[in-house]
């Protein structure tokens, strides 16, 4: 997502949501993209297999507050959408983001995650036409899955799973 697009969004209904969802709303969120865009330009030079997908970060956290507000999109998945932002923002982590690069891996992890159990729902055209990130956004959530074990090894991306169940399961309550 280009900085003028994070400008020009501009949705009442989101930006209500949102500042129900997360103290500070647009402003809180907006930095945290603009933080995390800072520091892993700090690794853009390096070749990393992950590099390339925790690139995509930033632009699956703007899908995933565009999908707050998306009317196809179930009440429970805005409710579980709703505690996948709480977790980026949180400071408590899996593993946590001061780890330099690594940092990240399972905040990516837990929205690809978060993404593909909506998509066992939700037509993916939905999630399509939000997105606004260069890659094939169906691609990229299938190719991070499919590598996520290597990514962080069994312990963390069973912590992983269990928090996506356990979300899930309190959604739909």
């Amino acid at each position: 997502m280009n900085p003028e697009d994070m400008n020009n969004w501009d949705n009442q209904e989101t930006d209500q949501i949102l500042e129900e969802v997360v103290p500070g709303g647009k402003k809180k969120l907006f930095g945290f993209y603009e933080k995390l865009r800072k520091r892993l330009s700090r690794y853009g030079d390096k070749k990393h297999p992950l590099m390339e997908y925790l690139f995509l970060l930033p632009d699956l956290v703007i899908l995933i507050v565009r999908l707050l507000t998306e009317k196809r999109i179930p009440m429970r998945f805005r409710i579980f959408i709703g505690s996948i932002i709480g977790y980026l923002i949180l400071p408590i982590d899996i593993i946590p983001d001061f780890i330099p690069f690594i940092g990240y891996i399972d905040d990516l992890l837990i929205v690809v995650f978060g993404l593909n159990t909506i998509l066992n729902d939700v037509d993916p055209e939905v999630l399509e036409y939000h997105w606004s990130g260069e890659k094939n956004l169906l691609l990229s959530i299938r190719e991070i899955t499919e590598h996520a074990y290597r990514f962080v090894g069994k312990k963390n991306l069973d912590k992983i799973r269990s928090w996506i169940h356990k979300n899930v399961k309190a959604s739909n309550k």
